[in-house]
């Protein structure tokens, strides 16, 4: 709700900034963030919160997918082949189907 008026996106972003200044590893808040900023349009900022969102729970496949997802709808696809051969086996396989690479064993 926090990212439909700009007002209210400010409000998201210093609530964000101020958890983030607080706990650091907190791998939701950076990938809310994350969120906030690809809403914004402001996508290397984005793609900067995702990537720490994903290597701060680097078990979480939502974080890992979402974080391949934007590098491939922003012609990054070699960084998203990288992040999925560099996953877990099974981030591996959901990020090499969700984004139609190929096989990456």
């Amino acid at each position: 709700m926090l990212r439909f008026s700009a007002e209210s996106r400010q409000n998201a972003s210093a609530l964000l900034h101020g958890l983030i200044r607080r706990q650091p590893l907190s791998a939701d808040g950076w990938h809310v963030l994350g969120d906030l900023r690809w809403n914004e349009r402001d996508m290397e900022q984005a793609l900067l919160c995702f990537r720490i969102a994903s290597c701060q729970a680097t078990s979480n496949e939502h974080y890992a997918l979402a974080y391949g997802g934007a590098l491939a709808r922003n012609h990054r696809e070699e960084e998203s082949f990288f992040l999925a051969r560099e996953s877990g086996a099974e981030v591996r396989q959901l990020v090499a189907s969700r984004w139609n690479l190929d096989q990456l064993d």
